[in-house]
């Protein structure tokens, strides 16, 4: 299981206010789930890690997927020292693939990531489990709607937080297909 981005004590500080036993009772529950899913929406590790990873090599060069790139330990199975790296870009290469083992991620989750899973973590123990699933009710010409974060009945990246994240997002590698005549 990975290291969770935040802890109880991020939860505490943001309400200003000890937990109390039920939310005690569900915190850490969603604060995994809130990690989880930011690292499956962003396609990143965040907290330090070591990474063996096969890529195709296109132009001499492979771009690491885990940032920040912090070290390269050895490509091919080989110990490396001066690897050829600009940010996540390991140059000089040859060959069709080549496999690289390398250190990646923060020391410290950066700021925006935990005000984005602590919000998440907050709308997690602002839902009760318990409470009837609905979206919206209307009185006469009174209605009231609920965000979908709300109705999830569990922890969701929205729009708000996909603004945050997608800045350390894994940038899409594609392939593309050629057919010659």
């Amino acid at each position: 299981m990975a290291v969770p981005l935040i802890s109880s004590q991020d939860i505490e500080a943001r309400l200003g206010r000890p937990l109390t036993a039920a939310e005690t009772a569900r915190v850490d529950a969603l604060i995994a789930d809130a990690s989880a899913e930011v690292r499956a929406y962003t396609g990143q590790l965040i907290t330090v890690g070591t990474s063996t990873v096969t890529l195709p090599v296109v132009g001499g060069r492979v771009t690491l997927p885990q940032r920040p790139v912090n070290a390269v330990a050895a490509i091919d199975g080989e110990p490396v020292d001066e690897p050829d790296l600009v940010g996540a870009t390991l140059r000089g290469l040859s060959g069709c693939e080549v496999t690289v083992t390398y250190q990646h991620g923060y020391d410290q989750v950066p700021d925006d990531i935990v005000s984005v899973v602590a919000a998440m973590v907050l709308r997690g123990l602002a839902t009760s489990p318990a409470a009837p699933l609905y979206s919206r009710e209307s009185i006469g010409e009174y209605s009231y709607g609920l965000p979908e974060s709300a109705l999830a009945r569990r922890v969701i990246v929205d729009r708000t937080d996909r603004a945050t994240l997608d800045r350390y997002r894994t940038p899409d590698v594609g392939v593309a297909w050629l057919s010659l005549p």
